[in-house]
């Protein structure tokens, strides 16, 4: 059977989660999990389905301390997330927004998506706290479905070592959205990696209006530099592509760009052995790496424009 949710689900946290020994012995999964939609965990043949969407808000303010409690912006339907006899549909978007301080240590995997479920749009907003597991801006389990687009959206974090950045465990059926930075370029609103891997993104946009910290290492996609500002991104710390390759790099929401201007400064770049860019219309250039192989850097190239008519000219 179907049970129907006819509307959206909203849940609201607002203590520190340090412990999973509630008792529950109808739904064991709810153990450690925040689930914003339905769970089902040992009946196989029931579903849930909601014909709205689901809405998870952790705020935990300015209190400290361990948040062990994995948390699923969707349905989740139990188990490995691999069942094919479970329905559990989400009409709408998934979502996870969670504030905290930086002495909220978030120790679980965090979805946007459900797990072992299918949504519309799923986002994972970050606005504080420390992380270290993996963090998913789609589903979980190898059956969650995105139908339309997935994305992770960091205000401030500190990511410690061995925490992810990832698009999902599922599929994502629109596109995969890395959002960093843009809400401050001062410590407060520090961004900070340990050597974190950013895995799968289609894009990854860092903006200009931002504090970054430490290395950070991706693998796949196009990185963004963007803001309007015209200003170049700054990062203490090594940007790396998880292997030798191109860079792909989008620069059509930077702002104006001047010959000779650095558009990334980081304390090393690595395994970049090429660089294909992409300018804002009516602009062209190429970008390359500085001597010290510190900064990109753009060189301008005069755009080249026809005159019109059988008899025009460049």
């Amino acid at each position: 059977s179907i049970n129907t949710i006819d509307g959206s689900t909203y849940v609201v946290v607002r203590s520190m989660q340090s412990e999973t020994d509630e008792t529950i012995t109808l739904n064991s999964v709810a153990r450690g999990f925040i689930i914003g939609g339905s769970a089902y965990e040992t009946n196989a043949a029931s579903g849930g389905a909601i014909s709205g969407s689901t809405n998870v808000t952790i705020d935990l303010g300015n209190a400290s301390g361990n948040f062990v409690k994995s948390i699923v912006g969707g349905s989740h339907a139990g188990g490995t997330g691999t069942s094919t006899t479970r329905a559990f549909s989400i009409a709408e978007d998934t979502n996870v927004s969670i504030i905290a301080s930086p002495g909220a240590v978030f120790t679980g995997n965090i979805y946007g998506g459900s797990y072992a479920g299918g949504g519309g749009n799923s986002t994972l907003t970050l606005d504080g706290g420390t992380y270290e597991g993996a963090l998913y801006a789609g589903g979980g389990g190898a059956k969650s479905v995105v139908s339309g687009n997935a994305s992770l959206v960091v205000k401030k974090a500190v990511f410690r070592a061995g925490s992810t950045l990832n698009v999902t465990e599922g599929a994502v059926r629109g596109t995969s959205s890395l959002l960093l930075g843009g809400y401050g370029s001062t410590s407060d609103h520090a961004i900070s990696f340990s050597n974190t891997v950013v895995a799968g993104f289609d894009i990854v946009k860092m903006f200009q209006d931002s504090f970054f910290t430490g290395n950070l290492n991706m693998d796949g996609g196009t990185l963004a530099l963007a803001g309007g500002a015209g200003t170049s991104v700054q990062m203490n710390g090594n940007f790396s592509l998880s292997a030798e390759g191109e860079l792909k790099l989008d620069l059509s929401e930077f702002g104006v760009l001047t010959n000779g201007m650095t558009v990334l400064s980081t304390t090393g770049l690595s395994n970049i052995t090429s660089i294909q860019a992409s300018f804002a219309d009516g602009v062209g250039g190429t970008i390359s790496l500085s001597q010290n192989g510190r900064e990109l850097i753009y060189t301008e190239i005069p755009m080249l424009l026809w005159a019109g008519g059988a008899s025009g000219a460049w």
